[in-house]
């Protein structure tokens, strides 16, 4: 039998799926559950977890560049394994991305606006990003 706790828990966090959500209502999703279901973590914590899963997903990213030859434009063969691998890297940065904001008490979307106001969008005027990029190339 299952703990009533536990289903409550389940219960809850399989909300979590049924629909998209936008930045902020991820940041309050997460926020609630920090206080109601994780083990409680100083604020540097979340940040240092942050670091570490990016390491986590540059790692995988490393992995495919290393193993693929240089004669293909400088873009990458990734397959849905590869992908999928790198999506769940992601998401346990941007998990701890929204621990982090909720714990020093910032809004993580108000942020994310401001980046691209401030530095975002002036370098994309400036032509700060013009210059060749590599691909990802689908391997089906």
């Amino acid at each position: 039998m299952q703990d009533p706790d536990q289903a409550r828990k389940l219960m809850y966090a399989e909300q979590l799926l049924q629909t998209s959500y936008t930045i902020e209502q991820l940041q309050e999703f997460t926020a609630h559950m920090q206080d109601n279901f994780f083990k409680p973590m100083p604020p540097p914590y979340y940040a240092l977890a942050a670091a570490g899963e990016a390491g986590e997903m540059a790692n995988e990213v490393k992995k495919l560049w290393r193993a693929q030859s240089d004669d293909n434009g400088g873009g990458i063969w990734c397959t849905a394994e590869d992908r999928h691998r790198i999506a769940n890297e992601a998401a346990d940065v941007l998990v701890y991305l929204l621990c982090t904001a909720d714990a020093f008490g910032f809004d993580l979307g108000d942020a994310l606006r401001r980046a691209y106001r401030e530095k975002i969008i002036p370098r994309l005027l400036s032509e700060y990003y013009a210059h060749t990029r590599g691909t990802v190339k689908d391997d089906n």
